[in-house]
């Protein structure tokens, strides 16, 4: 089930409350959704963590000293799904009536154009990024160091204008490190994420899964 298929659901179960309550418990669980997909889950997992929105419907309605009102499917309008429907993988069918499988040679093929993807390109293009990541980590940390490094110049030094005037500049440098951390923070979280789903479409490939 799939966050628009489980908020839909839920809503309609809780059809009693007044169109605002339905609103907040609704953005609730849209929330709990994104909080559990940003984590790294897939939709079906965090539905299948979460429950059965019928279920849910009916705790907060006794909650609310309310009993719950079976919903009557029609036609044209909204219907339930069985557990046994809900959790089946949406390709199941295709491969349980399709009379071609899917061949040792196309997988070994899959696996051999995997492994030619990270050796000949991939592996560079990540080792590039994270080099750069971690020169620009370190040009920052050095720029929001510099005032200290200035300080202890002048101690060792001896004071003199030409030190002072080093140690004026290091905090200009200082806050263009600052700024720069500002910056590099976001873009190394998401290239870490761009990474591990790589990781995670390869390992989805060797197991034999759809991309």
């Amino acid at each position: 089930m799939n966050k628009e298929h489980f908020l839909i659901e839920l809503r309609l179960n809780l059809k009693q409350l007044p169109f605002d309550e339905q609103q907040d418990i609704c953005q609730v669980y849209a929330d709990l959704f994104d909080e559990q997909l940003a984590a790294g889950l897939s939709e079906f997992e965090v539905s299948k963590e979460l429950g059965q929105p019928k279920s849910i419907a009916i705790d907060i309605l006794k909650s609310k000293n309310l009993y719950f009102e079976e919903t009557q499917p029609s036609d044209h309008g909204w219907q339930e799904f069985s557990d046994a429907e809900q959790f089946e993988h949406p390709y199941q069918h295709e491969y349980e009536f399709s009379p071609v499988a899917p061949s040792r040679f196309s997988r070994v093929s899959q696996i051999i154009g995997l492994f030619f993807l990270n050796t000949c390109f991939m592996i560079w293009m990540i080792s590039a990024l994270f080099m750069l990541l971690f020169a620009a980590w370190l040009v920052a940390l050095t720029m929001i160091a510099s005032p200290l490094i200035a300080l202890v110049g002048i101690f060792m030094t001896a004071a003199s204008t030409y030190g002072f005037f080093q140690l004026a500049s290091a905090f200009i440098l200082c806050g263009v490190g600052l700024i720069g951390f500002l910056l590099l923070k976001p873009i190394t979280t998401g290239s870490f994420k761009l990474l591990k789903g790589y990781i995670r479409w390869n390992l989805l490939v060797l197991r034999g899964g759809h991309h």
